[in-house]
Parts: C-alpha cells; structure tokens; sequence
C-alpha cells in the first residue's frame, strides 16, 4: 500500500560542490518533474543525509532531518518524488516585491520495502563504519 506525502526541500540556496547555482537548477524545474532521492551514508556529517538530485543528477537541495528517510531508502522501499511546485520568487511580480530565492515542495510518494536491495545497502553503509 503506497503512502504519500509533502515534503520541502531544505539547503536551496546553496551552491553545489561544483559551483553551480541551485536556485537557477530550481527555476528551470516544473511541477510533476520527477527527482531522484539519494541516501548518502558516506556523509560525513550526517550518515543519514538523504540528496534530492533532478533526473540528470544535478542536486537541488536535502530532505529535511524530519521528512528524510533514508532508512527507507537503505532498506530498499520504493520511493517516487516530483516537484509538487517550485514556490518564491518564480514570477516578476514575486521579484519585484523581494521575493528572490525560490524553494521546492515535493510529492513523495512511498511503496513496500524491497528486502534484497536493504541488504545490499546495508553492506556498504556497514563498510563505511570499520573504515
């Protein structure tokens, strides 16, 4: 039985690694656009860190510590997200009036765990913790 929910993204107004411009990633975004959720157990800050990257894998931002699920992820559960809607300043009238930097609302959509993929994953996460 599949669950779903709303969630907004967390860290937009970053840059990437690479230099580029998350906020210019997120204005070219478009309601019901997929995106990929990644868990990130190697994160050295926070082993349970969960990446929201587009299809092409460019990263827009993180799930926040109290939406992300990357235990879920870990596990192998089927998990669907897409832009639900791009919010802030997306329009000139939104600029005009201060409004520059844009977020992002997802639409997350969960199904049941796939065990096989949890173990494979589990395995890599446990490798990370004897380095």
């Amino acid at each position: 039985m599949s669950r779903t929910f709303l969630v907004g993204v967390r860290g937009e107004s970053h840059d990437n690694d690479d230099g580029t411009s998350r906020q210019d990633i997120i204005r070219r975004m478009r309601t019901n656009e997929p995106v990929q959720l990644k868990a990130d157990p190697t994160n050295q800050h926070d082993r349970w860190a969960v990446k929201v990257l587009t299809q092409s894998g460019e990263q827009i931002g993180w799930l926040p510590s109290d939406a992300r699920d990357a235990d879920a992820l870990l596990k192998g559960e089927p998990i669907e997200a897409a832009v639900h809607a791009v919010r802030g300043g997306t329009t000139w009238l939104k600029r005009l009036l201060g409004k520059k930097s844009v977020g992002v609302v997802l639409r997350i959509t969960k199904g049941d765990p796939d065990w096989g993929r949890r173990a494979q994953l589990e395995d890599r996460a446990r490798k990370v913790d004897e380095q």
